[in-house]
């Protein structure tokens, strides 16, 4: 399955990349399951991840759950919680 992560704020910020196309492996297809798989890219990635704290996850730009299933050539966002005053 192909798709589209993009990431914002701190962790565009600490990974030093906003956006990829990435090839997941079968049994890929939520979004908890693209966290484990992109922090076995390394201890980089999973200090970010865990730096980070609670992450939000949006699909084809509408907020997801991290068990929503996504699919062939879906954009995922990924971003820290947003907070305004």
């Amino acid at each position: 399955m192909n798709v589209t992560v993009k990431y914002f704020a701190s962790l565009r910020e600490k990974l030093n990349l906003s956006e990829e196309q990435l090839t997941l492996p079968q049994g890929v297809n939520q979004g908890d399951q693209l966290k484990a798989f992109l922090c076995l890219r390394g201890p980089q990635w999973q200090k970010v991840f865990q730096e980070t704290g609670p992450l939000q996850i949006a699909i084809n730009q509408e907020r997801a759950s991290w068990q929503d299933i996504f699919s062939d050539n879906d954009e995922i966002a990924l971003f820290p919680p947003v907070t305004g005053g």
